[in-house]
């Protein structure tokens, strides 16, 4: 599993959350280092904040899905807005969920990765 966030903290929280769940957790600090990690390994599941410096969580999840069309692509984030969840969807992500109800993300991930 990949987690970015720009915030090390909740890189962490979701790292701890999922860890039951996954092999390994890689944590990336922005989007473009997610991408890094991309190319130069293997994930079933790639968690990313929408908003990051330096690449941003949509565009990191459509350079992701160019890398790899297998990858589960989760957008975590704090802005409930329609357009950032098109643009999440049209850049591969499976799903959109906001930092304020990380039960209904475990949810979705636990039924996906089964």
């Amino acid at each position: 599993m990949l987690v970015a966030d720009d915030n090390s903290e909740m890189r962490a929280l979701l790292a701890e959350m999922f860890r039951p769940l996954v092999a390994e957790c890689v944590e990336a600090e922005n989007g473009e280092v997610a991408l890094r990690q991309c190319t130069n390994g293997s994930f079933d599941l790639a968690l990313l904040d929408v908003r990051m410096p330096v690449l941003d969580g949509i565009e990191a999840a459509s350079r992701i899905s160019a890398i790899d069309p297998h990858i589960l692509i989760v957008m975590v984030t704090e802005y409930d807005d329609d357009e950032y969840r098109a643009a999440a969807h049209t850049a591969g992500a499976a799903g959109y969920f906001l930092k304020e109800n990380l039960m209904q993300l475990q949810e979705f991930i636990r039924s996906r990765l089964r």
